[in-house]
């Protein structure tokens, strides 16, 4: 049983307490935001800014460009980044994105709308905080054909410190792309069109380090000779010779990252096709570790316990959690999840993290649940406690306190006769004369 969204608290408060609970919210709402569950409110400003490497781009139609995102601290200590972009859809079409080293582990919640020309991408860091300025991350678009496009960094974008924002959004960049139109000749040339066996899908991610890729020409000529390259970067020219017989080219032991195979053709004429490009993404990594967390560890046949869990994945991103219990069949599940009518007995249960590309990680937690009129341990340890009898020394010394406190008692009465016996006598030898 999935339960819904926390409540936030939106009742007033007085001035001291308030300042308290604005620091429990910009906690909450940081975690919200690495979890996926949405960006936080904007309840501060400050002076860090997101850019772009140019303001002015030029690229052809039909070609790929790497579009750096900057971030500036500007004097901020930053933990947390998430950039959302829009851009004309009928232009241009996000490839993928790429991390840099400043926060390279990806939040949950990332989105792609080549439809809607929109990029949502998050991410953070467990080191220490980022106080300079760096690459975020690379966008590599496609050029869909030709004309001006403009990229623009939008004001729902945040730089995070320890929950609080700290961005400054009137200083976030855009940047213009002139896209030229493919020439004539380009548009004539014969095309190479590239495939794989063991990575067919160019958007998927794959735990398979090998790869085998071949291609195919389409259009008039002759395919003599194929020039391939195999490295990160997704505009290559190649520079190895793969003779025509070999229509396949191997590569072994890939590693993580998003990867491109490139393929260029020579025709018997002469002529070269335009250069082909297919992207492979590996991730043979799996997720970081995975805690499961439950409000209440031993309870009554009957009661509602809810079992808390995440994690993240460096690369590819959490794709769905799955719990088992007792050793049985692992069902997808959410966070937080409820355990309800489970029947007296203990239970060994086991939490499974499985990412884009299939690799998993595990946790394990333990319940123990007691019929409905049993007391739980927990309690009776509770009971024993505050019953618990006085030991001789405490008894001791409490009846010394008691004896001490009661000896004061006379001495300051005995006391207070004495002065006033004395008073008297003083009086009396007074009157006398």
């Amino acid at each position: 049983m999935i339960t819904t969204s926390p409540s936030w608290y939106r009742g007033g408060a007085k001035p001291l307490r308030w300042r308290m609970k604005k620091m429990l919210i910009f906690v909450l709402a940081g975690w919200m935001f690495l979890l996926g569950m949405g960006p936080p409110p904007v309840l501060a400003a400050g002076s860090a800014s997101l850019t772009f490497s140019g303001t002015t781009i030029e690229m052809k139609e039909g070609t790929l460009l790497d579009l750096p995102v900057i971030v500036n601290a500007n004097g901020e200590t930053l933990d947390t980044v998430r950039i959302e972009l829009s851009f004309p859809a009928e232009l241009l079409q996000v490839d993928h994105v790429t991390l840099g080293s400043l926060f390279p582990r990806q939040a949950p919640g990332n989105v792609v709308d080549n439809v809607e020309g929109k990029l949502s991408q998050g991410a953070f860091t467990v080191e220490e905080p980022v106080t300079t300025s760096g690459t975020f991350g690379v966008v590599v678009f496609k050029a869909l054909k030709s004309g001006t496009a403009t990229v623009r960094i939008l004001e729902t974008s945040h730089l995070i410190s320890n929950g609080e924002e700290k961005g400054n959004s009137a200083s976030f960049g855009t940047t213009q792309v002139n896209i030229a139109p493919a020439t004539a000749l380009e548009e004539t040339l014969p095309t190479l069109t590239i495939f794989s066996s063991t990575h067919p899908d160019t958007r998927a991610w794959y735990s398979v380090r090998d790869g085998l890729f071949n291609w195919q020409l389409s259009g008039e000529g002759t395919l003599q000779t194929v020039w391939t390259a195999f490295d990160a970067l997704p505009t290559t020219d190649p520079t190895e010779n793969a003779v025509r017989e070999e229509s396949t080219k191997a590569v072994a032991g890939i590693q993580d990252g998003v990867w491109y195979f490139h393929a260029q053709g020579r025709l018997a004429d002469g002529r070269a096709t335009q250069t082909a490009h297919y992207k492979v993404q590996i991730d043979g990594t799996p997720p970081n570790s995975i805690l499961p967390s439950l409000d209440q560890d031993q309870f009554n046949e009957g009661t509602s316990v809810k079992m808390a869990f995440g994690t993240t994945d460096d690369l590819s991103g959490i794709r769905r959690y799955e719990v088992a219990m007792n050793g049985g069949s692992f069902q997808e599940e959410k966070s937080p999840m409820s355990l309800e009518m489970l029947p007296p007995g203990t239970y060994q249960i086991e939490v499974k993290a499985v990412d884009q590309a299939g690799n998993a990680t595990y946790g394990q937690t333990a319940a123990r649940v007691y019929p409905k009129d049993v007391i739980l341990p927990s309690t009776i340890a509770s009971d024993e406690a505050m019953t618990q009898p006085t030991s001789s020394t405490d008894r001791e010394e409490k009846t010394f306190g008691w004896l001490l406190q009661k000896d004061r008692t006379k001495l300051l009465i005995t006391f207070v006769l004495v002065i006033a016996a004395i008073l008297g006598i003083i009086y009396a030898n007074r009157k006398k004369k």
